[in-house]
């Protein structure tokens, strides 16, 4: 039997024919759109013992409610490897601009009669995505009218509010270290007082009434509805920075990851972002946003930056 993954791909590359390439364990095979560009690329292993792979699924006779139990991540971590692999090299030969690997269709093919048969019961194939909810503001005379008549009482804020909404757009988008880091640029140009060395910007922010009162509050929404990936994602920094959950821990926190950014080389020890790896920022990202939206409220009024 044979397992496999779909990934879409943006690429300035035209496939004039189509092809199966086979190459120890993988099977890659490029789809194209009605203009002969490459659109998305199957990714292919043979599986032997496939028995303990397949989905699991049961029915609960009392709801009568199925439940759907996925186990074949270690094979789609090794599809999505390749993918990424054939992402940052194929983005100079085959000018791949994008390989959408967190978002791909996995599926089981049979090979054989019996396969075939065992299939028909299981689901043909899946996708597991994760997108940002959708908060849709509402506009009003009020609010508008609002914006154009503080214009003047709101002039320090416009490009530090330019990084909050680049922040947010990034955030959407799952690109969660850039917002970070977009967010923080934010917090840096109202707190940081120009400070260039991480003590210096460490004391000022922590010196800040309105950054310790967000940063408080913050804490308070990310741990009051209990565990989740959020909280754990922030926990785990705080445990390899030997931080704490606390306003200053966070602070401190927050300093040390955006130093921990600013520099990339895989045999360093601290967690850098890249392409492969947004998710993990995600509750970093999302705790940082929090303080940037305690602390507008605070600046929208007039009041400034203390």
């Amino acid at each position: 039997m044979k397992y496999q993954i779909e990934v879409e791909i943006e690429a300035d590359a035209i496939c004039e024919r189509l092809f199966e390439v086979t190459v120890n364990e993988y099977i890659v095979e490029p789809l194209v759109d009605e203009n002969r560009r490459l659109r998305a690329l199957l990714l292919s292993v043979g599986v032997q013992d496939y028995s303990s792979y397949l989905p699991t699924v049961t029915r609960d006779p009392s709801t009568n409610m199925v439940s759907i139990m996925l186990r074949d991540g270690e094979l789609a971590h090794r599809l999505i490897d390749m993918a990424q692999h054939i992402e940052a090299i194929g983005s100079f030969w085959l000018g791949i601009g994008k390989v959408y690997w967190e978002r791909s269709t996995r599926r089981w093919i049979g090979e054989t009669p019996e396969e075939l048969d065992l299939l028909k019961a299981l689901p043909s194939d899946w996708k597991q995505t994760r997108s940002e909810k959708e908060l849709k503001m509402k506009v009003t005379p009020e609010i508008l009218g609002s914006i154009i008549a503080n214009r003047s009482l709101h002039a320090n804020l416009t490009l530090p509010m330019s990084f909050y909404r680049e922040g947010c757009n990034d955030f959407k988008r799952g690109h969660y270290a850039n917002a970070f880091v977009n967010f923080y640029f934010y917090l840096d140009d109202l707190y940081g007082a120009g400070a260039t060395k991480n003590k210096q910007v460490e004391e000022r922010f922590k010196g800040s009434k309105h950054i310790r009162a967000a940063v408080q509050e913050a804490i308070d929404e990310l741990v009051s509805p209990g565990p989740s990936e959020n909280l754990a994602q922030v926990m785990m920094f705080l445990r390899d920075e030997r931080k704490s959950l606390s306003v200053d821990g966070i602070i401190e926190l927050f300093v040390q990851v955006r130093g921990n950014l600013a520099h990339f080389s895989q045999k360093s020890t601290k967690k850098k972002g890249h392409a492969f790896n947004q998710f993990d920022f995600r509750g970093i990202a999302y705790l940082l946003q929090a303080v940037c939206i305690f602390t507008f409220t605070r600046l929208t009024t007039g009041e400034p930056p203390r």
